[in-house]
């Protein structure tokens, strides 16, 4: 029993990540295409390894944690993807909700 629940643990921790990782893809896209219609930069390339990041703290967890709570590396992976994340998307929100004189 504890053996199946540890996989499925593993599992939701990489699918957790994985999903993570999407989600910045998408946020990119949508920030790459705003840099392509606008011509104003918005460093929409730096999403790319904030959601490598997700996706290696995902991985980190499923195959090498021996638990969840005790993940330090895992931990401080997702802590920086998260921070760049936070600050990328507060960049690029601000971007696209000023107005222009």
């Amino acid at each position: 029993m504890g053996a199946s629940l540890e996989g499925l643990e593993r599992g939701l921790a990489l699918t957790a990540g994985l999903t993570f990782a999407v989600n910045l893809y998408f946020l990119f896209r949508l920030a790459r295409f705003y840099e392509l219609k606008s011509g104003k930069r918005v460093h929409a390339r730096l999403y790319l390894p904030v959601a490598a990041l997700f996706g290696l703290a995902g991985a980190q967890v499923a195959l090498f944690a021996h638990s969840l709570s005790t993940d330090v590396l895992g931990d401080l992976i997702l802590f920086i993807g998260g921070s760049g994340a936070l600050a990328l998307n507060y960049f690029v929100v601000t971007a696209l909700t000023r107005r222009n004189p």
